[in-house]
């Protein structure tokens, strides 16, 4: 399961042994669109990207104040797949 240790490029397995404290600032965008099928049925459905930046500072450990490191990472990904089944009173 390598997808698993590494996911939108980060390696998960850090978190046993690192503490990441840091800010983060994102924007999206998202599209919708919904299907009348009666007066009181209709089916919508969105789908959303997102941008992440992410700035941090490396703890030795969970626990510790000894600072090893500073990094940054970017992410673009898909934040939102929905479809929704309403039904209006």
């Amino acid at each position: 399961l390598g997808w698993a240790r590494d996911f939108l490029g980060y390696h998960f397995s850090r978190l046993q042994h690192e503490r990441f404290q840091g800010w983060m600032t994102g924007v999206g965008v998202g599209y919708g669109y919904s299907w009348l099928l009666n007066r009181h049925w209709s089916i919508e459905a969105e789908l959303a990207v997102g941008f992440i930046h992410a700035n941090y500072d490396i703890y030795e450990c969970q626990g510790c104040g000894k600072r090893t490191g500073k990094d940054h990472k970017n992410f673009f990904a898909p934040t939102k797949a929905a479809v929704n089944i309403v039904y209006v009173f």
